[in-house]
């Protein structure tokens, strides 16, 4: 737990070699000394997820984060986990006599809810299960359901509580685009793309990529960094990202004015002759 290991390669190797989307529990360690993330998920590019207790309320207002979900980044530094999902007394089949049913707890309970809700998304629009990236991107676009912490990113629930209708409905109303960057792709540094936004309208950008890992298991490596800039349709800033550790930027925001908001993407390592960008 807390680093990247062999396995933890061999997975984004195959999510980015394959296209496949793949789901890993962030692990149960919360109340440990050591609450960090578990292998094999410690990687760049595997979605991990925390476990919450959903407190049945309308408004969520009584969710809450489970004390054992593990939330300490792996030393490498970037965020884990990057959502998280309901985990405390889930109901499922797993006896092997009658009733067959009973509850099951746990991180390992949370991450198969954030995999159906891929699944489901895939049946939205089944161009997205072999895009991994698209795929990772929108759930996190998509988990505005803030369980604890910053609104935007934070330890426990990462971006927050992954919300199946929103991710679905961003998938159906193609709220995504995926683009495959190269050298030639930024003008002055930069490779800007414009979305239409309503005033008043809370809105939430992922700008997301995945590492390199080689086939052999011993390296893995973010070859872009890239920062975000959200500017109004005045060109004022009104959001931005900047992380050298994570493979993604993540912003939200409200529009003052309803038009064309730019989506400003910059530079700041292009070390492979392309890349692919959600």
């Amino acid at each position: 737990k807390g680093s990247i290991v062999g396995l933890d390669r061999f997975f984004d190797y195959t999510i980015r070699q394959y296209g496949v989307m793949m789901f890993k529990s962030n692990g149960n360690q919360g109340t440990s000394s050591t609450p960090y993330s578990t292998s094999p998920g410690n990687g760049y590019n595997m979605t991990c997820t925390g476990c919450y207790n959903a407190g049945k309320s309308a408004d969520w207002a009584d969710d809450k984060m489970a004390s054992y979900s593990s939330y300490r980044n792996p030393v490498e530094g970037h965020e884990k986990p990057e959502v998280a999902s309901p985990g405390d007394s889930i109901i499922s089949t797993y006896r092997t006599s009658s009733p067959w049913v009973g509850t099951f707890g746990g991180t390992s309970s949370a991450s198969p809810l954030t995999a159906g809700t891929a699944t489901l998304m895939a049946t939205v629009d089944m161009a997205i299960a072999t895009r991994p990236e698209v795929v990772k991107s929108l759930l996190m676009a998509s988990a505005w359901h803030n369980v604890e912490g910053d609104p935007v990113l934070s330890d426990k629930d990462g971006a927050g509580g992954v919300h199946t209708t929103a991710a679905c409905t961003a998938v159906g109303e193609k709220q995504w685009e995926l683009h495959k960057l190269t050298a030639a792709s930024f003008t002055g540094g930069t490779f800007e793309r414009t979305i239409l936004c309503q005033a008043g309208d809370e809105t939430r950008v992922v700008g997301l990529w995945f590492s390199v890992a080689n086939s052999a298991r011993t390296t893995d490596v973010l070859q872009m960094d890239l920062d975000l800039v959200v500017l109004d349709p005045a060109q004022n800033v009104v959001a931005s990202s900047a992380s050298s550790k994570n493979p993604f930027e993540i912003v939200s925001f409200v529009p003052w004015m309803t038009g064309p908001y730019t989506l400003r993407f910059q530079n700041q390592r292009f070390n492979n002759p392309d890349e692919r960008l959600a």
